[in-house]
């Protein structure tokens, strides 16, 4: 890793600290913001920063790496961004421009997925315009299933920041840039500082950019990860699909709880896993201070780093991943339920 990679973060980190305290002392706050997340801070006087240096991010990744779809990325800040205003509020409309723009990066960029290792999948990805919905609905289903977990400090950024950790571990029998991974992980880690404490946060903007650079990194290593000649083994897209399991599993999840119960699927609400274990921990400790709403986070992410951490010498392994995936959904409704019932029968708010 080079110096001016860890200065270029420093700075960023330094902007966004000075200007939490500019706009905490002259009241520039984003006022606005989804009142869903406001119901799980102590304090309402968090500004998006943070979610704001994406955008330089994204300017210096391009200048270093060439990568033509990092300056196509800041436009999903922007619709995100539009979102945290509440100038867009119809959840249809932002859907439909959801489908839009992803339709317009998969195909001006001809960014698809290769394979699945799954027979029958594979064969209809063979077909273009399968390979192009497909791809939409995998980027979609993780950018707002990363959007669902960033109501809770830590958890959103926690996850990203585990996923690039692991991806550093196994970068020697994976073909991927280490030196972007690195500027990530040194990112990830500055921005983390901020959410912790609850100086700052992603927003929309924040989630929506981050994920779908996530999402599209992971998707290039998983295409181009063929046979290593010294390891003799494929990287096995499942592993992949193992890093993105729980926000995309609690994007689905949602959508179907919702479905089962006649609601509106793409409404929010407050009836999430990471909501029910902050109300839980915040009735164990008798109080609403900010380091509850991020030992939340903290705590949902220790477990995934466990899991990721414990399969990482299993990357090749697609039964081995499957599995783990399986374990993680069964983990998860169980404590969905659990939680749920537990914050019914003790009546906490």
């Amino acid at each position: 890793m080079e110096i001016s990679d860890f200065v270029f973060n420093f700075l960023i980190f330094s902007f966004c600290l000075i200007f939490t305290k500019f706009s905490k002392k002259y009241s520039f706050l984003l006022d606005s913001y989804s009142e869903n997340h406001k119901k799980f801070i102590k304090r309402n006087n968090e500004t998006l920063i943070i979610g704001f240096s994406c955008i330089p991010l994204f300017i210096y990744l391009f200048i270093i790496f060439k990568i033509k779809f990092l300056l196509f990325i800041p436009i999903f800040y922007l619709f995100g961004l539009l979102s945290d205003l509440g100038l867009i509020r119809s959840p249809q409309k932002r859907f439909l421009l959801q489908i839009f723009l992803f339709f317009f990066l998969i195909t001006i960029f001809q960014i698809k997925i290769d394979e699945t290792r799954l027979e029958l999948l594979d064969s209809l990805l063979a077909n273009n315009y399968f390979n192009i919905s497909f791809s939409i609905f995998c980027l979609m289903v993780l950018m707002n299933g990363s959007n669902f977990i960033d109501g809770i400090n830590t958890l959103l950024i926690g996850y990203l920041l585990i996923i690039f950790f692991i991806l550093l571990l196994i970068n020697q029998n994976i073909n991927a840039d280490y030196r972007l991974i690195k500027i990530l992980l040194i990112f990830l880690s500055f921005i983390f500082i901020l959410n912790f404490f609850q100086l700052s946060f992603l927003g929309d903007g924040g989630a929506y950019s981050l994920s779908v650079l996530v999402g599209l990194f992971l998707m290039d290593i998983s295409n181009n990860n063929q046979l290593n000649f010294f390891t003799q083994h494929h990287l096995s897209p499942f592993f992949i699909i193992l890093l993105l399991w729980y926000p995309c599993f609690e994007n689905l999840f949602s959508i179907i709880r919702r479905v089962l119960k006649k609601k509106e699927t793409v409404l929010a609400d407050n009836s999430h896993l990471h909501h029910y274990l902050y109300r839980v921990i915040k009735n164990v400790f008798k109080n609403e201070n900010y380091y509850i709403n991020s030992l939340t986070g903290c705590i949902i992410n220790a477990y995934n780093f466990i899991i990721f951490y414990f399969s990482r010498n299993y990357f090749y392994s697609s039964k081995f991943c499957i599995s783990i995936i399986i374990f993680n959904i069964t983990i998860y409704i169980c404590s969905y339920y659990f939680l749920k019932n537990y914050v019914k029968n003790k009546k906490i708010p």
